[in-house]
This record gives C-alpha cells, sequence and structure tokens, in this order.
C-alpha cells in the first residue's frame, strides 16, 4: 500500500503554470556543468509530460527535476535524452535522484512505442555529462544502468553559454547510453517505490508517494506488473 504521509511527491509536470517555478529552481540550483534552459524550451516538455519534479509534502515546494527530451541525432534517428537532474541541497541524501531517474526512465519505456522496423527495438536513451563536471552524476547513471560510450564535442544545443569550451567554441561531453537489459529492474524499482514509498532508511527514513500517471494502474491493468 502507498505510504501515509509522504515527504515527498514525484509527478509529472501537467501545467504550463508551474514553468516559472521550475526556472526559478534551476536559477537557484544550477551549476555551471548543467545545461542552461529556458522558458520554451520547458514549456514544451512539459506540455509532452516529460518533465518530473519531486516536491517537498510540507510546502509544496520543488525540492528536485528531472526531464525526457526527444531529438534527432546526427543520423537523424529518433532518440531521448535524459537531463536536467537537480537535487536541493537540504534534500540531497534522501535518494531523489534515484527516484526521479527510476520514475523518468519506467514512464519513458513504457510509453515509447517499440519499432517494428528495428527488431521491436526502442529510441535509445541518452544522458550527457559535460567533461568537467566534477558532480557524482556519472556514477548515479550507471546505477540507474547507463554506460558510457563515447566523449563527443557538441556546439550548436542551446544553453551551452557557461560551460567550458575548447579554441573552437566545443563543449566537451561524455555519451551515455541505456542499456535496456536493466528495463526490468528499473520497472521492478519503480513498483517499490510506488507500493512501499521508500526512499531511504539512512541517515533518516524519507518516504515517497508516485503520482505519475503512466506508473499508476488503470482500466488495462498494472503497467508496472504486466509490462
Amino acid at each position: 500500500m502507498p505510504i501515509v504521509n509522504p515527504d515527498y511527491a514525484i509527478s509529472a509536470v501537467a501545467d504550463v503554470d508551474a514553468v516559472p517555478e521550475i526556472l526559478a529552481f534551476y536559477e537557484k540550483h544550477r551549476t555551471k556543468g548543467v545545461r542552461k534552459v529556458n522558458y520554451d524550451e520547458v514549456k514544451k516538455l512539459v506540455e509532452d509530460g516529460l518533465f518530473y519534479v519531486a516536491r517537498s509534502t510540507e510546502d509544496d515546494s520543488i525540492v528536485a527535476t528531472v526531464y525526457v527530451s526527444e531529438q534527432k541525432n546526427a543520423t537523424g534517428t529518433l532518440e531521448h535524452e535524459i537531463g536536467g537532474g537537480l537535487v536541493g541541497e537540504e534534500h540531497r541524501s534522501a535518494g531523489l535522484s534515484k527516484c526521479l531517474g527510476v520514475c523518468a526512465i519506467a514512464a519513458q519505456r513504457l510509453a515509447t512505442p517499440r519499432d517494428k522496423d528495428s527488431n521491436d527495438a526502442m529510441p535509445t536513451l541518452i544522458a550527457r555529462v559535460e567533461c568537467s563536471n566534477k558532480a557524482p552524476i556519472r556514477q548515479a547513471l550507471r546505477a540507474l544502468g547507463f554506460k558510457r560510450k563515447r566523449v563527443r564535442k557538441i556546439k550548436d544545443k542551446p544553453g551551452l553559454d557557461d560551460m567550458q569550451k575548447d579554441a573552437d567554441g566545443n563543449v566537451c561531453v561524455e555519451e551515455f547510453e541505456f542499456d535496456d537489459a536493466k528495463l526490468e529492474q528499473r520497472l521492478a524499482d519503480a513498483l517499490s517505490y510506488r507500493d512501499d514509498g521508500v526512499l531511504t532508511t539512512h541517515p533518516v527514513r524519507k518516504t515517497v508517494r508516485i503520482d505519475v500517471h503512466a506508473l499508476n494502474p488503470n482500466a488495462f491493468g498494472d503497467p508496472l506488473r504486466d509490462p
């Protein structure tokens, strides 16, 4: 059964009126290794149901974020990118980063149609880390099931203004890809978060309620029990 009176609630943002609040959270917590986002980009992610937040149930404030964006890669093939992972400093011991990542991956994979022309494969899910970023994001990505694949230089993506660049204006990024062999375990993680509500028990017990529509039972069954 879902936990009563949880510390946090996780949801996919459904109302574009929340965009200014999201941007204010980014302005306060974003570091140089995190790409800057603007109003129109966040608005589009919200409209597409691809922006996720964790809110404190104490005051309903945003305390953590993540999004999944759709894009075409250099060959014109559709791919998805998970990014925007930020957690307010005072909430970083609560396990929110992993929970948000699990929910975003599970919801994205459950909602994405398989490509019948590619042996039922799903579009690649990637994550990028700016090469000089010292935050523990690489360990977090590996724990979620991502594998480091390559180092790339990017230039034409918005929001790179204050990132470290080479002489040609390129930003160095490490590119990770989600290993879909890990999907079953991520779905099990999402089920545990949804039904048990435990984020962490150390140093103190923290709990969560999952309000992500794609992860909840519906008229067709339970997506996390019968994917």
